[in-house]
C-alpha cells in the first residue's frame, strides 16, 4: 500500500493538485457569470415583450379613435338619411355560441342606403351598422387606418344568417353601431344619434405572462381611450360599464343566455345629446371633425377662448371686461349690454396702434377717443 502511494506521488507532478483546484474554481466563476447573464437576458426579454404588448394596446386604442372619428363624420354627413331608417336596423345580431336571428327588416334589405360620395354612389348594407370598408368607400376612413383586432381574442361569435345560409364567424375587426338615443321612454321628433365602436370578437382577459398579462393589456387600451369608453367583464353580467360606472350601455354582443359577452370594449360618442354631463366632453386626444350646434344651450366655465370669427346675437358681459388690447378678425354684435366695461386711458394726439387698440377714455373729460388708422393717434370720433 505504501509502495503504491510512493509510485503515485512520483507519477504526479508536484503542481498537479493545486492546478486541479484552480481549474475547479474557474468553472465555478464561469457558472456564476453564466447564471447572472442568463437572468439579465431573461429580464430584458420579458421587458421587451411587455413593451411590445403595451404598444399593441396603444395601437388598438388609436384604431378605435380613427374608426370613431369616421363614424362621427358619417353621422354628420348623412344624418337625415339615418334618421329615416327603422329602429330595428340598429339591433345587432352578434351572439357568442350560435347565430342570433336578425330583425325582419334587416333580412329584407330595408336598412340599406345608397349614399353619394365623391361623385359616385356607395351602397351601405345597413345604414345604422356601417362597416369599416364601407366607411372607406365613402371617403370617411383613411385607407391606411387599420380596423382589425390587434389584441388576443376568442373567435366564438357568430353573425346572422340570411336566406337559409348558415351563420359565419364574425370578422376580426371593429364594428360600428349607430342608434337613436333618447332621454325619456320615447323619442319626440328625430331624436339624437349615438355611435358605438366595438370589437366583434371578445378580447381574452386571462393568461399571458407574469410581467404583463392579457387583462393588463386590455385595461391599458381602455384607459387610453379616455371618456366615452366602456368595457364588459364577467363580474358585471357582461354589461358595458364606463370607468367609475359613470354610465352603462347595452352590450351589442350577447351570450346565448342573453347576458353580455365579457371582453367587449366600446367607444361611444353622442351627437346632439340631451345629457348635460356628456355634452361636448373632450379628453384632449380626440379632435373635432365637424361643425357643432349647441342648440341654444349655455356654455359656462371657459377659462380662455380663442376664435377667428365671433358672431353673437346677444353678447352680455356680466363681469368685468378689460379691453386694453383686442385683436379680432371679425366680430358681429347686434346688441351689447355690458354691466362693466373698462377702457384704457389715453390723451388726444397720443400715439396708438390701430391693430391692437380701437377705443379709449380721456380721464380728464370723460370723452371717448378712437385710434385713428391713418395717423396712428388718439382722436375724438
Amino acid at each position: 500500500m505504501r509502495g503504491g502511494l510512493r509510485c503515485l506521488r512520483r507519477a504526479l507532478p508536484a503542481a498537479a493538485l493545486p492546478q486541479r483546484r484552480q481549474r475547479g474554481f474557474t468553472l465555478l466563476e464561469l457558472s456564476i457569470v453564466l447564471c447572472i447573464g442568463s437572468g439579465f437576458v431573461l429580464a430584458m426579454m420579458l421587458s421587451v415583450h411587455a413593451h411590445m404588448l403595451e404598444l399593441r394596446a396603444l395601437t388598438m386604442a388609436k384604431r378605435y379613435q380613427a374608426v370613431q372619428a369616421a363614424a362621427q363624420r358619417y353621422v354628420q354627413a348623412h344624418r337625415m338619411a339615418l334618421q329615416s331608417l327603422p329602429a330595428d336596423c340598429s339591433v345587432p345580431a352578434w351572439q357568442a355560441g350560435g347565430p342570433r336571428p336578425p330583425p325582419g327588416v334587416v333580412a329584407m334589405g330595408g336598412c340599406a342606403l345608397q349614399l353619394a360620395a365623391s361623385g359616385r354612389t356607395v351602397r351601405v348594407a345597413n345604414g345604422l351598422q356601417p362597416g369599416p370598408e364601407e366607411l372607406r368607400l365613402l371617403g370617411l376612413l383613411d385607407p391606411g387606418a387599420g380596423a382589425g383586432l390587434a389584441l388576443d381574442h376568442d373567435a366564438r361569435v357568430y353573425g346572422p344568417a340570411f336566406a337559409g345560409q348558415p351563420a359565419a364567424i364574425a370578422p376580426l375587426r371593429l364594428a360600428v353601431l349607430v342608434r337613436k338615443h333618447c332621454p325619456g321612454a320615447a323619442c319626440a321628433g328625430p331624436g339624437n344619434l349615438e355611435t358605438l365602436v366595438y370589437n366583434l370578437q371578445p378580447y381574452l382577459m386571462e393568461g399571458g405572462n407574469w410581467a404583463f398579462d392579457r387583462r393588463d393589456q386590455v385595461h391599458r387600451m381602455f384607459n387610453e381611450l379616455g371618456d366615452g369608453a366602456a368595457m364588459s367583464q364577467a363580474q358585471d353580467q357582461g354589461r358595458l360599464l364606463a370607468s367609475g360606472e359613470r354610465f352603462a350601455l347595452d352590450n351589442p354582443v350577447q351570450e346565448v343566455s342573453g347576458e353580455g359577452t365579457p371582453g367587449i370594449v366600446a367607444l361611444r360618442s353622442l351627437a346632439h345629446t340631451e345629457f348635460d354631463e356628456v355634452w361636448a366632453r373632450r379628453d384632449g386626444r380626440s379632435t373635432i371633425t365637424g361643425d357643432w350646434d349647441f342648440g341654444s344651450r349655455q356654455v359656462r366655465g371657459v377659462s380662455s377662448l380663442g376664435a377667428q370669427n365671433v358672431q353673437a346675437q346677444d353678447l352680455q358681459l356680466s363681469g368685468r371686461a378689460d379691453l386694453n388690447s383686442a385683436k379680432v378678425q371679425s366680430i358681429e354684435v347686434q346688441r351689447l349690454n355690458p354691466e362693466h366695461l373698462r377702457l384704457p386711458a389715453a390723451e388726444v394726439d397720443q400715439a396708438c396702434d390701430p391693430s391692437l387698440s380701437s377705443v379709449a377714455l380721456e380721464p380728464a373729460s370723460g370723452r371717448l377717443l378712437t385710434c385713428h388708422s391713418g395717423t396712428s393717434l388718439w382722436r375724438l370720433p
